[in-house]
């Protein structure tokens, strides 16, 4: 699960080549500034909507930089002109699961058993053979009954809309006061 953020330069204005030189330098930093911080907002945003039973997700949005479990990735920094990409993601086994739910019927594989043991084990303190048991027979009642959807991204975006408006707004406006004085 991932949400990206990208933001365009947009078009660029036939200037001297210094003078554009100096400009696409700090367009480029105030894009990967406006960028690194829609992440941030967004991951903050995620990891308040999850549930708070869900072990390592929550947590696993949150490293800047990224790990291999997830967190905060700036994927592109405006070079040669390109656009500033980054996401908030998670790799986890289950954060699908958390976000669109699943259907009843539905097998659980081998990592979301694995995830139910380790589940297990924080939760209900079993360990061992215990905890195997315990996660076949989550698993077990998750493919008769399904789970439902969290909509986790859903609630993330919601939530931090506001923030980041304001806050690209604000960027904006920097930004366009800051060029007026090059």
């Amino acid at each position: 699960m991932d949400i990206d953020v990208q933001l365009d330069r947009g078009r660029s204005s036939p200037l001297t080549s210094g003078t554009a030189d100096q400009l696409q330098v700090i367009v480029d930093a105030a894009l990967t500034t406006a960028t690194e911080t829609s992440l941030r907002v967004l991951r903050d945003a995620l990891a308040a909507a999850a549930p708070s039973d869900t072990g390592g997700f929550g947590a696993s949005l949150m490293s800047d930089p990224a790990t291999s479990l997830g967190g905060i990735e700036l994927l592109g920094h405006g070079d040669a002109g390109g656009d500033v990409t980054g996401r908030v993601f998670s790799s986890l086994p289950y954060a699908g699961v958390l976000e669109d739910g699943r259907l009843p019927g539905t097998h659980v594989n081998a990592a979301g058993l694995q995830a139910l043991t380790s589940w297990a084990e924080r939760k209900l303190g079993a360990s061992g053979q215990d905890a195997v048991r315990a996660a076949f027979a989550i698993a077990t009642l998750i493919e008769r009954r399904g789970l439902p959807a969290h909509h986790i991204v859903e609630q993330a975006t919601a939530a931090a809309a506001a923030t980041l408006e304001t806050m690209l707004g604000e960027a904006g406006a920097a930004l366009a006061s800051q060029l007026a004085g090059s």
